[in-house]
């Protein structure tokens, strides 16, 4: 559970120290994996413009479930997708994003 809270902090551009999160116990550990990101703060935490066709492409495509946010599940399996170098989903991802932005 550690690692994933770690890595969610790396993803989200968070600072923090190995040994404090080390220190959570199970209850505030499960309260930072239910955080979820409004498409705002999903822009601001990717480092792009919020308000980009980008941004909104991409986190429509992320919120599977529609409700406004990117859950932790949602953005980790966006990143799993990524990482696990699945070239065609990606190339999939790429078109699709690049059909709504108007990227040739």
């Amino acid at each position: 559970m550690w690692i994933l809270i770690l890595d969610t902090f790396q993803a989200f551009k968070i600072e923090v120290d190995e040994s404090e999160i080390k220190k959570l116990d199970p209850r505030e550990a499960r309260d930072i994996l239910q955080v979820e990101l409004t498409k705002c703060e999903f822009g601001d935490a990717m480092g792009l413009k919020p308000n980009s066709v980008f941004v909104d492409n991409m986190f429509n495509l992320i919120d599977k479930d529609s409700n406004g946010y990117v859950s932790f599940r949602e953005f980790m399996d966006m990143i799993i997708i990524f990482a696990k170098g699945m070239i065609l989903v990606y190339l999939i991802v790429l078109v699709h994003l690049s059909q709504n932005t108007g990227i040739s």
